[in-house]
């Protein structure tokens, strides 16, 4: 099991579904509860299984220094959370968080934010918004397939 116990974590943004979520045993995924927070449950299809093994192999190979804020989250909680943070989130029905192929982390310090994008596509994984340019979405903490 991976354990994600850590302390002076990078700033990240709060958001209504920004929780800490320690993943287990592979094919095990975060998934929304009905409360709203994430919870552990089985991947809903064969892409969500991939990207979970996938980003619980980078979080192992981390030592630990990364752990899941946010994982997938419903039309609601994407809409929510849209609603309230608007330059920051994708529009319901166009997040890859609602299709559980996309992921918020955390870093234990700067190295690891630095290893976790250097070695992401060993994974199969990508962090797609790491260009600072005008237009485009800076978010060095979202993970996808």
């Amino acid at each position: 099991m991976v354990q994600q116990a850590l302390s002076g974590l990078m700033a990240i943004p709060d958001t209504p579904v920004a929780r800490s979520v320690p993943l287990s045993a592979p094919g095990v995924g975060v998934r929304p509860s009905p409360s709203g927070t994430q919870a552990l449950g089985s991947p809903g299809n064969a892409t969500e299984a991939v990207f979970n093994t996938a980003l619980q192999k980078l979080i192992a190979a981390s030592g630990g220094k990364i752990k899941v804020t946010s994982g997938k989250r419903s039309t609601a909680q994407q809409a929510a959370l849209y609603k309230q943070k608007p330059h920051l989130a994708a529009k319901p029905g166009h997040s890859k968080h609602e299709r559980g192929t996309a992921a918020d982390l955390a870093y234990a310090d700067d190295a690891a934010r630095q290893w976790a994008h250097a070695n992401a596509a060993q994974f199969g994984l990508k962090f797609p918004m790491l260009t600072r340019a005008p237009g485009k979405k800076f978010e060095p903490w979202h993970v996808e397939l």
